[in-house]
C-alpha cells in the first residue's frame, strides 16, 4: 500500500482516511453488445449475466443433500396418471358414439324425408325465381331498346320536311 512520508512518521492512506466519509466510488455501466454470429443472430455461448457464482448462492452453509429419487415410486405415478388418462379417453369416445347416434337417428324417419324433400323445393323455387328475373331482365332491354327506336322515329319525322310535288 502506498505510503505518504510526512516529517517523522509514516501513514498509510487507510490510516489518514478513518475520520472522513468517502462517496461510494461508482463504476459505470458499460452496455456490452451482444455477440452476434454469422448470421445476426446473438450467440448462445456469449455470457449473458456476468453475476458471480458467490452473489447467487450463500456458499458458507453446506449444500443440502437431496435424495435419489425412487424409481419404482414414480413408474407407480405414471401408471395411475395413464390410466386416468386412459379411462378419460374411455369417456370421451362414449361421449361422441352418443352423439354420432343422435345425429344419424333421424336421417329414415318420415319427418327427415319431408324436410329433405321441402329443401329440394325451395332450391327449385329459387332456381325458377332467379329464371324469372333473367327473363323480366331481357324484357326490360327489349322495351327500352323499342322506346328509344320510336324516340329516333319521332325525332326524324320532326327534322324531315315535307314538300309538295305538283
Amino acid at each position: 500500500s502506498p505510503l505518504l512520508s510526512t516529517s517523522s512518521h509514516s501513514i498509510t492512506m487507510a490510516e489518514e482516511t478513518k475520520g472522513e466519509e468517502l462517496p461510494p466510488a461508482e463504476t459505470p455501466q458499460v452496455e456490452q453488445k451482444p455477440q452476434l454470429d454469422k448470421n445476426g443472430k446473438a450467440r448462445r455461448d456469449a455470457k449473458k449475466d456476468e453475476t458471480p457464482v458467490e452473489e447467487l448462492f450463500d456458499l458458507s452453509k453446506p449444500i443440502p443433500r437431496v435424495e435419489r429419487p425412487d424409481k419404482a415410486a414414480h413408474e407407480n405415478e405414471l401408471d395411475e396418471l395413464s390410466n386416468q388418462i386412459k379411462s378419460i379417453q374411455d369417456q370421451r369416445q362414449k361421449v361422441q358414439e352418443t352423439i354420432d347416434s343422435k345425429l344419424n337417428s333421424g336421417k329414415g324417419s318420415a319427418i327427415s324425408i319431408e324436410r329433405d324433400s321441402l329443401g329440394k323445393l325451395r332450391s327449385q323455387k329459387g332456381a325458377l325465381i332467379a329464371e324469372k328475373k333473367e327473363i323480366f331482365s331481357k324484357l326490360d332491354a327489349i322495351k327500352s331498346q323499342g322506346d328509344k327506336l320510336a324516340k329516333d322515329r319521332k325525332d326524324t319525322r320532326a327534322n324531315v320536311k315535307f314538300h309538295k310535288v305538283e
